[in-house]
């Protein structure tokens, strides 16, 4: 976990390198800045408050985390694959010929990769006892899925319209993962509450 938190501590931090190169010379008011490099800062945090959700998810699963497979290891590790790719992805963003129409095909792939390993390790975690530390609700593949179907959502927009729909689409995936993280089935309410009354202090569910 340890580990984990500092390749995404790097990742998000390394976010901010492509901005190092604005001038803020060639213009002398803030409109003026934010027509000049409005796409790099509007990319910058996107990738921030997106990138701060993964890892946010990320934590909060691992609390609870008592053994690891090598499964689960390695998931992880192709989960960090993708988290340090955000940095090269959000370049990609912006352009100065237009609609960067192939880097936002990039971009919500790797937002799409990245998500779908994330889910792999909430079902693992949560499905497997030797895994948790019985505080957690187990969870269908599908729930444990939402945030990929929402990139895969936004993916499959780019493909057929990255400068309309899918551009929209992708302005809102923060707002979007953030609702989905908040989002708890009846059922695994219903769950967590019954555990509670066992006593149990269920961390996740």
């Amino acid at each position: 976990t340890a580990f984990s938190d500092g390749v995404v501590a790097v990742a998000i931090t390394a976010l901010v390198l492509p901005l190092l190169d604005i001038d803020v010379s060639s213009t002398s008011t803030m409109s003026g800045l934010w027509d000049q490099y409005g796409e790099q800062f509007a990319a910058f945090l996107l990738s921030f408050f997106v990138t701060a959700m993964f890892w946010a998810i990320h934590h909060k699963v691992f609390a609870v985390v008592r053994g690891v497979s090598p499964a689960l290891l390695w998931t992880n590790m192709l989960w960090l694959l993708g988290i340090v790719l955000i940095p090269f992805g959000t370049v990609l963003l912006y352009s100065e010929h237009g609609v960067p129409v192939l880097g936002f095909k990039i971009y919500t792939g790797m937002m799409l990769f990245t998500s779908l390993l994330l889910g792999l390790m909430f079902y693992f975690i949560t499905n497997k006892s030797e895994l948790n530390d019985g505080t957690v609700v187990p969870q269908p593949m599908w729930y444990a899925q939402r945030f990929s179907m929402w990139w895969a959502l936004v993916f499959g927009a780019c493909l057929v319209d990255a400068a309309g729909i899918g551009n929209t689409l992708l302005d809102f995936s923060g707002l979007a993962m953030f609702a989905l993280g908040a989002f708890r089935l009846p059922g695994m309410r219903a769950k967590a509450n019954a555990m509670r009354e066992a006593g149990i202090d269920v961390t996740l569910g």
